[in-house]
């Protein structure tokens, strides 16, 4: 049986979650319950074509997107550059779950069910405590919401 070598061999998580945009609202909806103060860290997990990364830099955050879709982190650097942005938003061709997310006080994501247990673990892991998590949509199995406003949900680290 012959494998692939090392350097094209995905990540175990790569790819398990399809490209979904936040709509407007609901990216409206995630700023208001991140009750955002000037110069937080944010990332944006599976940011996509950047609108959330944006949204929070325009609002005053450091926003940071992690992407895996390199065809979408192009999209999100250009928008990035066309909004005047690239000193407070910035996207990062990468694997979220092999990052470490510890410096951040924002995080959001836009999952999907299957991931959202293990995420979680690794949010409690490496998140330090009081550190936000906004979820669109999708809940954390053996997390309380702090909040939930247009099926978007807070989390508080404990």
């Amino acid at each position: 049986m012959q494998t692939q070598p090392d350097f094209v061999k995905p990540s175990s998580k790569i790819l398990r979650v399809p490209f979904v945009p936040s709509s407007e609202n609901s990216i409206n909806t995630m700023l208001e319950i991140a009750n955002l103060k000037p110069g937080e860290k944010m990332a944006d997990l599976g940011s996509g074509d950047g609108r959330v990364i944006l949204a929070f830099a325009e609002n005053g955050a450091i926003a940071y997107g992690y992407e895996i879709d390199g065809a979408l982190v192009i999209k999100a650097e250009t928008r990035i550059y066309d909004e005047g942005l690239d000193q407070r938003a910035f996207i990062h061709w990468a694997d979220y779950w092999e990052e470490d997310l510890s410096e951040y006080d924002i995080v959001t994501i836009f999952g999907i069910s299957y991931i959202m247990e293990e995420l979680g673990e690794k949010l409690k892991k490496e998140l330090k405590p009081g550190a936000k998590v906004i979820s669109n949509v999708f809940t954390f199995p053996n997390w309380k919401p702090k909040q939930i406003i247009n099926n978007i949900h807070l989390y508080i680290v404990p």
